[in-house]
């Protein structure tokens, strides 16, 4: 098995340059969601990570579902 690299996107930067990129995530409705990604807690993310089973998390002590609904309520996406 090879090695596991785990990047995460750091906003919107990436895409100077690209105006067709961007102009092409914005019509599917995918780029306020790549913009979120700018403020992003590692801590949280990882603690996200590690207590995911199933469809809920556990963070502390807070228990949410995640399901396709509750992903598009948060996220904005279809």
């Amino acid at each position: 098995m090879g090695i596991l690299v785990r990047r995460e996107p750091k906003g919107v930067k990436c895409m100077e340059g690209y105006l067709q990129l961007k102009s092409t995530l914005k019509k599917a409705r995918w780029l306020q969601f790549i913009k979120k990604f700018k403020d992003n807690n590692k801590e949280v993310t990882k603690k996200f990570e590690r207590s995911f089973i199933g469809v809920e998390v556990e963070i502390g002590n807070i228990k949410f579902p995640v399901t396709e609904s509750s992903i598009t309520a948060t996220t904005e996406l279809p």
